[in-house]
């Protein structure tokens, strides 16, 4: 599991991309937008440590990208590769926070028509 302080940073970091974010952690979402984004934080490679007081974590969190099925594949992969690049640039301010790896986008379709990119992006957390 996430920390707080890396969900509420991830979610900052995600409006600033240039697709809209829905937050869709525990809470019911209606999207407007065909295109839209959103982020997993339930995926289960997430390991927290403590040393002498000092905690840290190491994680996964997938970012998801969803669009509308039947129009191929190339617009919602070329956003994904474009969001992920403005994303894995992403720098902490208070420095406790580090990107270590993007992972291969995973493609499936979801139970509400959705086509869906899902890309893991691996971090170390140390405050």
């Amino acid at each position: 599991m996430s920390s707080l302080y890396v969900r509420d940073l991830f979610r900052g970091w995600m409006l600033s991309l240039p697709v809209a974010f829905y937050d869709t952690e525990n809470k019911l979402v209606r999207p407007v937008e065909p295109m839209w984004c959103t982020l997993e934080f339930g995926v289960p490679v997430s390991d927290q440590y403590d040393f002498c007081k000092n905690r840290a974590e190491a994680g996964e969190v997938n970012l998801v990208f969803l669009g509308p099925q039947g129009i191929g594949d190339s617009q919602l992969l070329s956003t994904a590769d474009l969001c992920m690049d403005i994303f894995m640039a992403k720098v902490d301010p208070n420095g406790d926070l580090t990107l270590t790896n993007r992972g291969s986008p995973m493609v499936y379709s979801d139970e509400k028509n959705y086509f869906c990119v899902a890309v893991p992006v691996q971090y170390d957390y140390s405050p």
